[in-house]
């Protein structure tokens, strides 16, 4: 780097004075560069004998001598060096003074990001350096994270979601975090002055039970300071369609039987085909952003269905104790059985959790901190905007406003400066400045940002006592003094009292050229790599140094509490732009004309160039300054900076975001497939891809990535392997032989045809080249089982009481949850003894005789996974034969959107492996590419290799879960993966289980994963007739293997009066025709079951694979086909 271009490109630095700064420039800097520049003139042009350094005008021969004359200081250089030092000696303080005064317009100009045509992959955004970021395996740690995040935000909550359930607990069970339902939250933060912004998917009724309605109406009538959009219409642009759109929605049912019934010209009605903006496209982001420094993202939408534990047990029904509840009303769901309904009565179940399974929920998402998170502020922006200006704008409302991306959001607590809310709803005359009434005693030392990371730490919400943070640990260290934490602190203790404050995002002061240096000019996938011979060296610095957290949060708390001094998030990392505003070329036109040419032309430049800019640049600085009042002199230089690289990537278009069509995600996704070296993980709720243009009306093109890769490794003889994981079942089908599961089997046939069928799939590609595709590529699903605790005990109870377990376990829901999102009030019927709840409860005592149960064996998950008992070591209270019945099995759906390569990168967001998620113009969706640089030593294919921290744990983990090689896991005791980001995740690689599935190319890990695929789908189809099954071929098996047992017989079709009878057993349940009666068939089921570890099945590939799929009855048309790809 030039020294001409040096201070544009944030690489000056010389000497130690005070105001002098690494990646980010102190104003300081600014000045005393801009002086030496003009005094260089003076006194170096003897020596400019280049032309390329020469300034035009100037004679480039005079003084040849060489010799040096020392110039006498005129009046701009002296002005200018008083400038340097005064700002320098100011400081934060000049900055502090400042801040209120703040350009707003500076300020968004101020690292404006490149066209997106000029990043990777053709995304909206650049790769950005020095991030932190933290994986989440399943709702339980998830929604704990995202719930700490919440009680301490101070000034504004965005969150954007597919659904969102206000009634949502995000701690469980309910009857012990009643402050934490997702409503209460988001209450209590808007009545300390947050402003909270929501945006979810505006569904079509007849197709989904979302009621986005109620969540609106929900929410907005908590507080002012909560505001809901909605999107999208779904009106056409057309208005000749109007008439015909009425009159098709009047009495229709738009499940998939009867789209595929309807003509073409209703549908194109329907849909309102101008600027394709097609009524079944969705938002599908899930991202949360809290006080514009700490993201939530990945595959969990904030509603019902999603909070989960990694053993994934399916049975919640609680004889003893309907307090122990942990899935309140329709959280307790299994859409393949029976999907929401009127979900703003959420308290109503029809799935009678005594007889039927919920469905467990796989899922992953990320919380991260640092300069990513402007990207994704900017996302959000963008997205309201352009809401509300569509929308919202011409109501007029005052709880509606634009948002500025720069900026603290208007409040009821503080100025709006440099925000665009038009008016400050105002806060409950009782709640405005009220502190949180729940207190928070020290945190212990695991609470705290690790030394590698110097981070200050987020402190308590108003009103609550700081904690005072020891040493910073290393990992094992803190999670040791977790552990003793952990026993000094009971679980049942651990509520609201005992939730401290959590480290923030670092600061993000070093956002400069690091980043967009390594940018390349456009997106081209020829030239991505993102891993080398070697594991890429970390980014260029000093290696973090130690801090004091203690001294860390006393500088951020004083920061947080000057008062009218707004917090300013940082801008991207950009190159300086020039600015159309007034500065010092405002004159070189003017005095100087008539004066004549005081200095040089070159000269001239640079001071336009500094002069434009510094307006930019004075903006820019204040949230260094401000996130660091008392460290006066050069920060250090690793503060703040995480050692993970992120990118943001996207789908999204006109109709979604009002922006260009942009397919980062499938770009990403395609690019790294095809520059891996070893090893591709994929976990996704869809896999329908294209491997050319012959998959009609498939288009995306991963498949074709896919198939290049594996053919480049096997014409080269090398061992390559890509495992993906998929739901068995996707969109939650019931019987697969009942025409409304159309679209479910529609969507199985555009994946049977990307991965085995239909003569262009990948597998049979490989296959023409003569190649073995199970070498190469395996797909597999997963199921687990559990025990409904439906004995003698319950049976018992509602006898003596006279009470439904359900009536008593509704009223329950009720009086924990209260009306709306207020907190529960005492009802009437919580102290009635005649009440259902009540007197269930006194007769669950006497009939255990009054001795307390610990509900241990209300699910028997625990017996599939790491350091469970054996199932056939576990009692039961009643006859042996409703054992049999109790026991349950379902698919564990996977929802996940991730994918891993090598070790090494991750790919994490909403988007899933289809057509509606990566094309752009249908779904809109957000991931996020992290790859971090902190190495790891492992193995691949049994020689060394170096992988990335962040990955290669998450891989692990996630292999660790399947083959059931975790422990369970205990939502009653939290661990530091329960935290949010600034809090390491705890992973030990060192242990045996994992190491054995350290190397995905091993022999070891691959016989590991697929006996254990293989034994566990033997075992379900043993026990309980599971489908899809791998021996059923056509439909006349399906109907000898499942129908047989699971389908109601018709009587009318049988010529008899009457309904439906009842099936002989019911779905998900063992076929108890296949083992002996009482005892004996107990202990068969028992012995098969024990068996069984983890949740690995294998994807059934030759199911059905004689008929065709979709079209069995009934036939598909143009325009409904492609909802479903």
């Amino acid at each position: 780097m030039s020294n001409q271009n040096d201070l544009a490109y944030g690489g000056y630095y010389q000497g130690t004075e005070p105001g002098s700064g690494d990646g980010s420039r102190g104003l300081g800097d600014t000045f005393k560069k801009l002086r030496d520049t003009y005094t260089s003139h003076g006194s170096g042009q003897a020596n400019q004998t280049d032309n390329s350094g020469g300034y035009q005008g100037h004679d480039q021969n005079q003084n040849t001598s060489g010799q040096h004359q020392t110039p006498k200081e005129d009046k701009l250089s002296g002005f200018l060096g008083k400038l340097q030092s005064t700002v320098t000696e100011l400081g934060s303080e000049f900055a502090q003074k400042i801040g209120t005064a703040l350009d707003p317009q500076a300020y968004a100009e101020y690292g404006l990001s490149k066209p997106s045509t000029e990043h990777r992959f053709g995304s909206f955004a650049p790769t950005r350096e020095h991030n932190d970021v933290k994986w989440h395996v399943d709702g339980c740690s998830y929604f704990w994270a995202v719930s700490r995040a919440l009680e301490n935000a101070r000034e504004s909550i965005w969150i954007l979601n597919w659904w969102l359930s206000p009634e949502l607990y995000l701690r469980r069970p309910p009857a012990k975090n009643e402050q934490y339902r997702l409503d209460r939250m988001l209450q209590a933060a808007a009545q300390r002055g947050v402003r909270v912004n929501v945006i979810v998917y505006k569904e079509v009724p007849q197709a989904l039970t979302l009621s986005s309605s109620h969540t609106k109406e929900a929410l907005e009538s908590l507080h002012p300071n909560i505001a809901v959009f909605r999107h999208p219409d779904h009106m056409p642009d057309r208005q000749e369609l109007v008439a015909d759109i009425e009159s098709t929605f009047k009495n229709i049912s738009l499940d998939s039987a009867s789209l595929s019934k309807m003509s073409k010209d209703t549908l194109k009605g329907l849909y309102g085909m101008n600027d394709d903006v097609i009524l079944y496209w969705a938002h599908h982001e899930k991202l949360c952003l809290v006080d514009g420094r700490i993201a939530f993202m990945g595959g969990l939408d904030l509603c019902f269905g999603r909070w989960d534990t990694n053993q994934h047990g399916i049975s919640d029904l609680h004889p003893s104790d309907v307090s122990q509840n942990v899935y309140p009303g329709q959280d307790y769901n299994n859409s393949r059985v029976l999907d929401f309904q009127d979900v703003a009565h959420w308290e109503n179940n029809e799935l009678d959790r005594k007889t039927m399974s919920r469905m467990g929920w796989s899922d992953i998402s990320v919380s991260l901190h640092g300069a990513a998170v402007e990207d994704l502020r900017r996302h959000f922006v963008e997205r309201w905007n352009f809401i509300y200006d569509l929308k919202y704008k011409v109501r007029n409302e005052t709880r509606y406003a634009r948002l500025a991306l720069h900026g603290t959001p208007a409040s009821s607590t503080g100025p709006s400066t440099g925000q665009q809310q038009a008016g400050s709803p105002q806060p409950n005359s009782n709640s405005s400045g009220q502190a949180n009434p729940h207190g928070q005693p020290p945190a212990p030392s695991w609470q705290h940002k690790p030394s590698e990371v110097t981070s200050p730490t987020y402190p308590p919400p108003p009103g609550q006592t700081s904690s005072s943070p020891s040493q910073p640990q290393s990992q094992p260290q803190q999670y040791q003094q977790y552990q003793q934490y952990q026993q000094q602190n009971p679980p049942t203790s651990y509520n609201s009292e005992d939730a401290s404050t959590y480290p923030p995002p670092p600061s993000q002061s070093h956002l400069g050229h690091q980043s967009q240096s390594a940018q390349p000019p456009s997106y081209d996938p020829s030239q991505y790599s993102y891993t080398g011979n070697s594991f890429p060296p970390p980014p260029p610095g000093p290696p973090p140094a130690q801090f004091n957290a203690n001294t860390s949060y006393q500088h951020y708390q004083q920061g947080q509490q000057q008062e009218q001094t707004p917090y300013f998030p940082p801008p991207p990392g950009q190159e300086t732009s020039h600015y159309n505003t007034r500065g010092i070329d405002d004159h070189q036109h003017g005095g100087d004309r008539d004066r004549g040419s005081l200095v040089p032309d070159r000269l001239r430049e640079d001071l336009t160039q500094y002069g434009n800019s510094l307006r930019g640049q004075l903006a820019g600085q204040i949230h260094h300054y401000q996130d660091r009042l008392a460290t006066y002199g050069r920060p250090s230089a690793s503060q703040g900076r995480g050692n993970m690289s992120c990118q943001i990537v996207r789908s999204c278009a006109k109709w979604s975001n009002g922006s260009q069509l942009e397919h980062s995600v499938a770009n990403a996704y395609c690019a790294i497939i095809r520059n891996s070296e070893h090893f591709v993980y994929i976990e996704n709720q869809f896999f329908i891809t294209a491997t050319g243009d012959s998959q009609h009306p498939v288009k995306n093109q991963i498949g074709a990535a896919i198939v290049e890769r594996i053919l480049r490794a096997a014409r080269a003889g090398q061992k390559y392997k890509i495992v993906v994981v998929l739901p068995s079942v996707p969109c939650f089908a019931g019987d697969l032989g009942d025409e409304k599961t159309l679209g479910t089997r529609a969507i199985m046939e555009f994946q049977y045809n990307s991965i085995s069928r239909g003569g262009h799939s990948i597998m049979e590609l490989i296959a023409k080249e003569g190649f073995n595709p199970t070498e190469y590529i395996r797909f597999y699903n997963l199921r687990n089982y559990d025990r409904i605790n439906n004995g003698s005990m319950v049976a018992a109870a509602e006898q003596q009481s006279g009470v439904n377990y359900e009536d008593a376990r509704r009223q329950h829901d009720l009086n924990t949850a209260g009306p709306g999102g207020n907190a529960p009030s005492a009802t009437s019927s919580a102290f009635d003894t005649s009440a259902p709840l009540e007197q269930y409860q006194q007769a669950a005592q006497q009939v255990q005789g009054g001795h307390a149960s610990s509900g241990r064996w209300d699910s028997v998950s625990e017996c599939y996974v790491l350091g469970g008992e054996d199932i056939r070591n576990v009692p039961w209270d009643g006859h042996p034969d409703a054992e049999i019945d109790a026991f349950v099995s379902e698919e564990l759906y996977v929802h996940s959107k991730v994918m891993i390569a090598d070790d090494r990168v991750v790919v994490c967001g909403s988007a899933n492996l289809n057509d509606r998620s990566q094309l752009g113009d249908h779904d809109s969706e957000i991931a996020v590419i992290i790859e971090d640089f902190t190495p790891v030593a492992s193995s691949m294919d049994g020689k060394p290799w170096t992988a990335s921290h962040f990955a290669s744990s998450l891989r692990r983990q996630l292999f660790r879960k399947h083959l059931g090689l975790l422990p369970p896991q205990d939502y009653q005791r939290p661990d530091a993966n329960f935290e949010p980001v600034g809090v390491p995740n705890h992973f030990d690689f060192d242990c045996p289980e994992s190491k054995v599935v350290a190397d995905p190319l091993s022999d070891t890990t691959q016989s590991l994963w697929n006996s254990r695929a293989r034994t566990n789908t033997e075992v379900f189809r043993k026990v309980f007739h599971a489908v899809p099954d791998d021996t059923i071929r056509n439909w006349a098996e399906y109907k000898e293997f499942y129908e047989y047992y699971f389908h109601k017989n018709e009587k009318e079709a049988e010529g008899l009066e009457g309904s439906a009878s009842p099936a002989r057993f019911q779905w998900g349940h063992v076929v108890s025709d296949d083992f002996a009666p009482g005892a004996e068939g107990a202990r068969q089921v028992k012995e098969l079951l024990s068996q069984v570890k983890g949740t690995l099945v294998e994807m059934p590939l030759m199911f059905l694979i004689e008929e065709d799929v979709a079209k069995e009855g009934l036939t598909l048309n143009e325009l409904t086909e492609t909802l479903y790809t």
